[in-house]
């Protein structure tokens, strides 16, 4: 199945990460989405991203133009509690 945009000249970013353990992707994601979405809200289609997001909040803290920090905040305090409670199921620590 070919492209939407087969064809066309896309322009794009390349991004190259040189320290892996100190990039917070999702962050990167949430700063890029909402980049978009100021700087094209014609062309980026919001409602698409709910798929890749999988949380209504962050979804909705975007389509409304909330600082992309302050939504990285937000996940902060249980994303800590999450990965607390992981340790001891991790085999390779």
């Amino acid at each position: 199945m070919p492209s939407n945009y087969s064809g066309q000249k896309c322009e794009g970013v390349n991004i190259f990460v040189v320290e892996r353990n100190t990039l917070d992707t999702g962050e990167l994601g949430i700063e890029l989405a909402s980049a978009l979405h100021k700087l094209y809200p014609e062309q980026y289609h919001m409602d698409r991203m709910i798929e890749l997001l999988g949380n209504q909040s962050v979804y909705d803290a975007i389509a409304s133009g909330q600082d992309p920090r302050r939504i990285a905040d937000d996940w902060r305090v249980p994303l800590e509690k999450f990965l607390q409670v992981r340790q001891k199921y991790l085999i390779y620590k």
